[in-house]
Formats: structure tokens, sequence, C-alpha cells
């Protein structure tokens, strides 16, 4: 199936842009290395021990890649080093007109094979007007986006047609409902997601604090905007056994007004302090007066 779907491609592309033969090039890789392994071994005949001598050494390997044409030309090799960065004096020796790039692996790599592109565009003289077809495998590397953009412009008249080609392949009925089925929503399956699914977000994940030691926990560790809504009556309980008036709302009033917009705030009424025996001091004042009043009257 690949094969036929290569000889129609190429059909396609020879009927459109007529290339000659000596416009058709391509292009392969291999691999030499600095250790060499014997294949065969020739002994001399009636030997009953047969010994094989290699290196222990794993070796250095070293890319090339060199270009063809349909005429029998070609353009001299690129090489790619096992290093980090390239120099001049590594292609010392080299076939005339050798370029090369390195990289720590010494493999083709993405950047690689768009020097490579440089390196066959000047030695071809092709162009826009005077466009070549060259012949790739499907390696990685060779696929891209540098790759492709280096080769043609694209603008957006081309996206219709790159859409096209996609969605014939990605939205497949079978692909739709392993999406749907996936999340647990047709079939219908409420324990899809188990505790494991959300490792992710417990980098980011941190409980709200229930009391007033967790709210100071959290505002010592610098994090004084993390809140939590409490009702009144807990807000109450809370402040009258710690004996600070307030002070629970205070922080959260606090940590609130971080986070809106400076042009706003956020402010509450003040409410009766409420003293240590928890009775407020309004209602301690009104018992007082009464009392008061009760004695005057006697």
């Amino acid at each position: 199936m690949n094969v036929d779907m290569f000889l129609q491609n190429l059909q396609s592309v020879q009927d459109r842009y007529e290339f000659t033969l000596r416009d058709m090039w391509d292009m392969d890789e291999t691999w030499v290395t600095t250790v060499q392994k014997p294949v065969k071994v020739v002994p001399r005949k009636g030997s009953k021990q047969i010994e094989k001598r290699t290196s222990a050494e794993r070796g250095t390997l070293v890319t090339v890649a060199i270009v063809v044409s349909a005429i029998g030309n070609a353009v001299p090799p690129f090489l790619v080093f096992p290093r980090v960065h390239f120099r001049d004096h590594f292609l010392i020796n080299s076939p005339l007109g050798s370029s090369g790039a390195a990289n720590p692996s010494g493999w083709m790599k993405e950047s690689d094979f768009v020097g490579f592109l440089d390196h066959f565009v000047k030695h071809t003289k092709c162009s826009k007007e005077r466009p070549v077809l060259l012949l790739l495998d499907n390696h990685e590397s060779h696929l891209s986006i540098d790759g492709l953009n280096y080769c043609s412009t694209m603008t957006i008249y081309d996206i219709p047609g790159i859409i096209s080609t996609a969605l014939t392949i990605a939205v497949t009925p079978a692909n739709i409902l392993a999406g749907f089925k996936t999340v647990g929503i047709s079939p219908f399956n409420r324990d899809i997601f188990q505790e494991e699914d959300f490792m992710g977000a417990y980098v980011t994940d941190r409980p709200l604090p229930n009391d007033l030691s967790e709210m100071q926990a959290y505002q010592e560790n610098g994090s004084p905007g993390m809140l939590n809504i409490y009702s009144s009556e807990a807000t109450d309980k809370t402040t009258n056994q710690a004996g600070s008036p307030s002070t629970l709302r205070d922080a959260q009033l606090e940590g609130m007004n971080e986070l809106v917009a400076p042009n706003m705030a956020i402010s509450h009424v003040n409410e009766p302090t409420p003293s240590t025996s928890g009775i407020s001091t309004q209602k301690k004042n009104k018992l007082e007066l009464n009392t008061r009043s009760s004695k005057t009257t006697t």
C-alpha cells in the first residue's frame, strides 16, 4: 500500500511540474563508524579452530548524507559529526564541496536537515522558478516544520487543503466514539476517572484552611491569598475562642484585597467586639444600664 501511495504521489507531482531527469534527485543517509566489525572470516582450509578478532570498542559514528540525480550526477556529501559545535577542520580530506553539521549523537536531526537543504540548494541551483524533485524516506528529521517552510512558502490559501487532508485521517467514526467513551459520556460511566488520573493536578492543588491555625500557617508560608468562606456563626465562634476580635475576618479581607483590582476595596462594618467571656460589649453595656436603672428605682 505504501508503494502504491508513493508511485501515485510521484505521478501526480511529475504531471504537475514535468521534471526532467536532471531535476530528479534521491537522497539517502548512511553511517560510518571508527571501529569496523568484520562480517566474514576466511580461514585456512582444514582448520579446526577459527579465530575472529575485533575491537571491544563501540566506536563513534558519523552520518553521511549523499544525493544523486537520475542522470548520474552527485552532490558532495553532507556529514553530521558527534560533537556539540561544528568546526571547519572536521572536513579535512573530505571530497571537494562537502559540508557538515554537528550534534552530540551524530545522527541526522531536524536542525541538521535544514543545513543539508541549504547545502543541496547551493549545488543544484534550484529555485522557485526552477524547482527540482528531492526524494526522501519518511524519517522524522525530514518532516520538520522548519524543513517544510524552507522548501515552500505556505500561505493562508494552503490551509484549507491541509485541513482537508488531516480531517479524513483524524475525524473517523472510531476516533469520535473513542473520544466520548474515554471521558465517560457515552456509554455513561461515573467512575471512569480514578484517583491516579488526577495526580498531575496535585502539584497545584492546595486545600482551603478550615480554622484560624491553618490560615495563620498559610500566611506564614507566604500565601495570604488562600481564603475560606466561613459562616457568621463559625467566625464568631472561632474569634471568641481565639480571644482576638475579628482577627480571622480581617485576615480574609486582607487577602481578598490583594486579589481585586487596585481601584477596588473590600470593607465591612465593624461589629461589636466580643469579650473573653463570650458576651458582646453592647449586651454587657445594656445589662449594666438595666442594673443601674433598677438601683435608681429602688
